[in-house]
């Protein structure tokens, strides 16, 4: 049987910062983790919550610690030191975090599997996924979140993406309401759409920073592909 394996984001945060032998060593965990399931574990947590925590040791003082939400899927939780300092070592620093569990009616769980079987989420991840979008929603009105082809985001309700909204705000001439005033003008949106996406950009900027990023970096390997294009028609 192989098992869903998936990282929440503070695991895949902290992977990205890790030394070659140890991230290499993450990889062969992750095979085994998805071939074995807790079976690829070094031992497990005990107490409340935490029975269905197991520990794997990684190579210097390194641990990484995943749950099992279910009989087939596997959460990497948290990657980091395994050290005397209680404010250092990954698995207290776990021990320590809030924990969650909720009851839901049958007919929502229904509801989560079949979505989840559409998108190739399980329904832990869809679950997390609209209660965080829920709360965003309400604490920023207007605000819509949609799939497209380079994934999930934040947007106007029938208008543009946020990160479009602040790319033009960026690019303005002036600052502060001015800024405001010319990104409304050039989008042709209301004032109250533009201050909407302003918002959710001052609650969120590493998101919103990261899509502009991202269409920057797209632009300009369409344009390097067009010169050169230009270049062999020459």
């Amino acid at each position: 049987m192989n098992f869903d394996v998936w990282w929440t984001p503070t695991a895949a945060a902290s992977a990205k910062t890790l030394d070659k032998p140890i991230s290499d060593a993450v990889d062969r965990v992750q095979a085994e983790l998805e071939r074995a399931g807790c079976a690829a574990a070094d031992y497990r947590l005990t107490g409340d919550v935490l029975e269905r925590i197991c520990v794997i040791k990684l190579p210097y003082d390194y641990r990484m610690l995943v749950a099992f939400p279910s009989e087939q899927e596997v959460a990497v939780l948290l990657i980091g030191r395994h050290v005397r300092n209680p404010t250092l070592d990954v698995t207290l620093s776990y021990m320590a975090a809030r924990q969650f569990s909720a009851r839901m009616d049958a007919s929502v769980l229904d509801r989560l599997e079949r979505r989840g079987a559409r998108t190739g989420l399980n329904k832990s991840r869809l679950a997390e996924r609209y209660i965080d979008e829920g709360i965003r929603i309400e604490d920023h009105p207007g605000i819509v979140f949609r799939d497209g082809p380079a994934g999930r985001r934040p947007g106007l309700a029938a208008g543009p993406d946020v990160w479009e909204v602040i790319g033009v705000l960026n690019g303005a001439p002036e600052r502060g309401e001015a800024a405001i005033l010319y990104t409304a003008d050039y989008l042709n949106l209301p004032l109250a759409q533009v201050r909407s996406a302003v918002s959710y950009y001052a609650a969120y900027p590493a998101e919103i920073d990261e899509w502009i990023a991202r269409n920057d970096e797209e632009a300009e390997a369409a344009e390097a592909v067009w010169r050169r294009e230009q270049a062999a028609l020459a």
